[in-house]
C-alpha cells in the first residue's frame, strides 16, 4: 500500500517538473579583476523579466528571492544593470536563441560583449532553446505578472562550489611537414611556405564554445590544403622546389601564445629558410577576402605572391583585397596571427572574411557561424594561389579540379566535429579527444610531424574557474491545488485501505456491501443496505 502511494506522488511530481543540460557563463579573474559570474549554485526560484522590472520601490528588496528567466536578445546594457546592480536579482537564467534572424544575432552578440566586460555577484546560466526550456519560458510571461510564491518555477542548479582556480590550458602544437624536392639540395636547403591555423575558440560559455568561423573553419581549410599537397607531391612530376609546413595550434584568444611558444622552441636556421607565413582565420563567414601583410611587396618574390593570390581571385570572381599593415609592436594585445610572427621579423600576412580588424584577446561569439561553400570555394582559391607561386605559373587555369579538386564531403565531416566540440581556449588540454584526431589527421598527409607540449602560466595575468556544465531540475513550485490533490490521494488511500482491510476480516462475499456502506457514509450516494 505504502508503495501505491509512494507511485501516485511520484507521478504527481514528474508531472510537473522538467529536466535540461545547463551551462555556467565564465567565470575568471584577470589582473586581479573579476569577469562573469562569481556564484554557481543553489536554488532558484524562477520570474519574468517583466515580473522583476515591474516590482515596485518598496518590493526591490525583494528581487534577490527570484532569477530572472529572459531570452539573450531581450537583455541590453541598461536591462542587465538594472537587474544585477539595481534590483540586486538572485540570479539569471539566458535562453539562447535558434535563430537565424541578422538582428537578432547582433543584438544577442552585443550582450555578449557586455557580459563580458562585467563581473556578476549572482548566478548566471545559459541554456539553450528547446521545446521543454519554452514551456518554462511561455508559461512565466503568463504566471508571473505579479510575483507571488504560488505562481513560479523553483529551479534546482548542483555545481561544485569553485573556491580555487583551474589550470590554464596546456597548448600543443602540431607542425606537419610535405618535403619539396630539388636534385642536390637537403630538403632542409628548400624554402619553405608556413601556413597556420588555430583550433580553439571563445565564447562567454565555455561548455558552448564551438566556433564555426572562428577556429573550425581555419583549421578545417589547412586540413584539406595539407591532403591537396600531399596528393600533388606525391607524383615525382608535379613534386614542388618548396616545402610546404603547416601549423595547427591553439591560444588564439590569449594573444596567439600557440604561436609564440612554437618560435620559441623552433631552431633558428628554420626561420631562414621560411618566406612567407600564410595565416588562415575566419575563411567562412563571408564572400569577401582580406589579406592582410605586414610587408610590402618590395621584391618580385613577395610581388608574385600577392599577385598570384589576386589573379586567382579575379578568375574565381571572388573579391580579394590585399592590404599592408604596419604591425605596433606597442599595442597590449594582437588583432591577427600574422602580427605575432612579424614581431619574429618574418613576411607574414592573414586571410581572412574580416574587412575590418577585429579584436580576439578573450572575445568570442556563440552565434559564429560558417558557410561550408564558401569555405570550399576559399580553401580551392588558397591552394590555387599557393601553387602558382611556388610553380611560378602564370595564368594558365586552375589546377584544384576534378579528381584533385576540394573534396567538400571531407570539410563536411571535419565541420561537423568541430562545431560539435567544446574548444574554448582557457580549457582545452593537450590530451583532449580532438587535438589527438588532428595530430593523427595530420600525420597521415605529412612527411614528418612534430608535436610541441607547453604549459602556459598566465596565473599574474588570468585565473579562470571550472566546472562550467550540469544538469538542471526545474519543477512547478506548490500550488494550493497541490493541497486539493494531495486531499484526493488521501481520500483514495483510505478508502482502497478500508476495502482491503474489510475483505480481509469479514470474507470476500461481504465486499459489495461494505462499498456500498463505504460510499453512503462517506459521500451520501446509494441505499442502506439490509441488516442480515
Amino acid at each position: 500500500m505504502k508503495f501505491l502511494i509512494v507511485v501516485l506522488f511520484t507521478a504527481l511530481a514528474a508531472a510537473s517538473q522538467l529536466s535540461f543540460p545547463i551551462h555556467r557563463m565564465i567565470q575568471l579573474e584577470r589582473k586581479n579583476t573579476a569577469y562573469g559570474s562569481q556564484a554557481n549554485t543553489g536554488e532558484l526560484r524562477l520570474a519574468s523579466l517583466s515580473s522583476i522590472l515591474n516590482l515596485d520601490e518598496d518590493a526591490r528588496l525583494k528581487a534577490d528571492h527570484y532569477t530572472a528567466l529572459v531570452m539573450l536578445n531581450d537583455l541590453s546594457e541598461l536591462v542587465i544593470k538594472e537587474l544585477v546592480d539595481g534590483r540586486e536579482v538572485g540570479g539569471i537564467v539566458v535562453v539562447i536563441p535558434v535563430t537565424k534572424d541578422k538582428e537578432v544575432i547582433e543584438k544577442c552578440q552585443q550582450n555578449e560583449v557586455y557580459m563580458l566586460s562585467r563581473s556578476f555577484a549572482c548566478p548566471v546560466y545559459f541554456i539553450e532553446e528547446e521545446p521543454s526550456v519554452m514551456e518554462v519560458y511561455n508559461k512565466l510571461q503568463v504566471k508571473s505578472a505579479m510575483l507571488s510564491p504560488n505562481n513560479i518555477y523553483t529551479m534546482s542548479v548542483r555545481f561544485p562550489a569553485n573556491k580555487k582556480p583551474v589550470a590554464i590550458p596546456e597548448i600543443r602544437t602540431i607542425e606537419s611537414v610535405v618535403e619539396g624536392f630539388k636534385e642536390g639540395v637537403p630538403v632542409s636547403s628548400l624554402p619553405t611556405i608556413l601556413v597556420t591555423a588555430s583550433y580553439d575558440a571563445f565564447s562567454v560559455v565555455p561548455s558552448l564554445t564551438h566556433g564555426a568561423a572562428d577556429g573550425a573553419s581555419s583549421t578545417v581549410a589547412l586540413l584539406e590544403i595539407l591532403r591537396l599537397f600531399r596528393r600533388l607531391y606525391n607524383a615525382q612530376k608535379t613534386v614542388g622546389v618548396t616545402n610546404l609546413m603547416f601549423l595547427l595550434s591553439s591560444g588564439s584568444h590569449l594573444d596567439y601564445e600557440g604561436y609564440r611558444q612554437w618560435m620559441i622552441r623552433s631552431p633558428p636556421e628554420l626561420f631562414e629558410s621560411i618566406r612567407f607565413v600564410l595565416c588562415l582565420d575566419d575563411l567562412a563567414s563571408s564572400s569577401d577576402l582580406t589579406l592582410r601583410v605586414s610587408r610590402h611587396a618590395a621584391n618580385d618574390e613577395l610581388q608574385h605572391l600577392y599577385a598570384s593570390f589576386e589573379a586567382v581571385a579575379k578568375e574565381m570572381n571572388v573579391h580579394l583585397e590585399v592590404v599592408t599593415e604596419t604591425v605596433n609592436i606597442m599595442e597590449e594585445h594582437r588583432s591577427y596571427p600574422h602580427e605575432r610572427f612579424a614581431l619574429r621579423r618574418l613576411t607574414a600576412g592573414t586571410l581572412s572574411s574580416h574587412a575590418e580588424s577585429h579584436p580576439r584577446y578573450l572575445s568570442g561569439s556563440l552565434f559564429d557561424t560558417a558557410d561550408e561553400k564558401v569555405l570550399a570555394r576559399n580553401v580551392q582559391l588558397v591552394a590555387e594561389a599557393l601553387a602558382r607561386y611556388m610553380f611560378d605559373l602564370s595564368n594558365n587555369g586552375l589546377i584544384f579540379t576534378n579528381a584533385m579538386a576540394v573534396d567538400e564531403s571531407y570539410l563536411s565531416h571535419w565541420m561537423d566535429v568541430m562545431t560539435t566540440t567544446p574548444r574554448h581556449t582557457l580549457f582545452l588540454k593537450k590530451d583532449d579527444a580532438l587535438v589527438k584526431a588532428l595530430e593523427a589527421e595530420m600525420r597521415l598527409s605529412a612527411s614528418q610531424t612534430r608535436v610541441i607540449d607547453t604549459e602556459v602560466d598566465l596565473k599574474e595575468e588570468i585565473k579562470v574557474f571550472g566546472d562550467n556544465e550540469g544538469d538542471v531540475a526545474v519543477f512547478i513550485s506548490k500550488t494550493p491545488l497541490f493541497d486539493v490533490y494531495t486531499f484526493l490521494l488521501v481520500i483514495v488511500y483510505m478508502a482502497v485501505l478500508y476495502i482491503v482491510v474489510s475483505v480481509m476480516h469479514n470474507g470476500s462475499d461481504l465486499v459489495s456491501r461494505e462499498i456500498r456502506y463505504f460510499l453512503l457514509t462517506t459521500f451520501g450516494i446509494g441505499a442502506k443496505p439490509k441488516e442480515n
